[in-house]
């Protein structure tokens, strides 16, 4: 039994898509958990004409509390139906019909606890991402697939091969004893993958693009509120907090790169925020200045591309100066190499 938990909260131009992806799945045996999130919109009353439809499809109506407050009711669900394997799809995603079986058979095939795809993003913005894909891809595009251990799966993750994403991947149940998704914030798949993957003693990666990954201007990842911003913050603090005890050096090194990328984006999508906003969060704003300054030379790495570089030197100041720079920089080099995603 594979439980597919599909967090939903109004996203009824969406939903229908999702949920014949995961019904025309090739693999049949499937317990598929809707969570309505408290949608204001018709998501809900599509989740009950599903479940009139088929068997299969379970549909728990909740008060809002976000996605992870969602996910973390999916799971509790799949425990009710002892699913050996979980897995989850955003509601406004889909996936390839035979997404779950293959990912199913090369857990059993290498006696893995997770199994991963390649995903497809889609994008409604001029941006070109395919570079992201093909570099995660790129040490097993000549490869069907790439087994890792424990400690070669967090070296992958870290240099971006597995993705931050919990839904393009196949989960051994087991391994959400103990671990779950925070509640009350976003990016809560980069606060739980990597705690997932530890979890593991093998992780095994497909090289396939199954999984389709939706950016429309609705979903949340395109809201770069400052609640957004922190919270953005806080799930990379917490991987770099966990690891940089764990790892080597040169893991550190990838962690720190990735707490300066994470920052960058703060900087520039703060400008976008009225100035009362960020004075409501001045704190944490101060306390990711402070992190800047401990851990970063004041133009950065050598190995750095520019822009980075140039960024981290604006973030050793919290000032409004810094946060319009930090926006035009990026504004302008986009300008010059608009297919760069940054």
């Amino acid at each position: 039994m594979i439980s597919v938990i599909i967090p939903i909260y109004n996203t009824e131009k969406y939903l229908p898509r999702c949920i014949e992806s995961v019904l025309a799945q090739t693999y049949r045996n499937l317990d598929i958990v809707l969570i309505d999130d408290g949608s204001t919109d018709n998501s809900g009353k599509i989740c009950d004409e599903y479940a009139e439809k088929d068997g299969r499809v379970r549909v728990f109506h909740k008060e809002n509390g976000g996605p992870s407050s969602a996910r973390n009711l999916g799971l509790e669900k799949a425990r009710e139906k002892s699913s050996e394997y979980i897995g989850f799809i955003d509601s406004d995603d889909w996936a390839e019909p035979g997404m779950y079986e293959k990912l199913l058979n090369v857990l059993l095939e290498t006696n893995a606890d997770i199994a991963v795809c390649c995903e497809s993003i889609e994008h409604t913005e001029k941006e070109n991402r395919q570079e992201i894909k093909a570099e995660r891809r790129q040490s097993g595009e000549c490869l069907k697939q790439t087994v890792y251990n424990r400690d070669e799966a967090i070296r992958a993750h870290l240099e971006g091969k597995i993705s931050t994403l919990v839904n393009d991947k196949l989960y051994n149940s087991d391994l959400f004893t103990g671990i779950a998704f925070p509640e009350g914030k976003v990016y809560e798949d980069l606060a739980t993958v990597y705690k997932l993957i530890l979890a593991s003693e093998r992780t095994v990666v497909l090289w396939e693009i199954l999984y389709h990954y939706d950016m429309h201007p609705d979903s949340i990842s395109h809201n770069k509120s400052m609640k957004n911003l922190t919270d953005y913050w806080d799930a990379g603090l917490s991987r770099y907090d966990y690891f940089s005890e764990y790892g080597d050096e040169y893991s550190t090194k990838l962690l720190l790169k990735e707490c300066a990328e994470i920052i960058t984006k703060i900087w520039r999508w703060a400008y976008l925020n009225p100035k009362e906003e960020r004075d409501n969060y001045s704190e944490k704003i101060k306390e990711i200045t402070r992190f800047t300054k401990e851990h970063f030379p004041p133009f950065g790495f050598s190995e750095w591309p520019l822009w980075l570089r140039a960024n981290i030197f604006l973030a050793h100041s919290d000032s409004e100066i810094s946060f319009a720079a930090s926006h035009l920089i990026i504004k302008a080099y986009r300008k010059i190499i608009p297919n760069k995603y940054i």
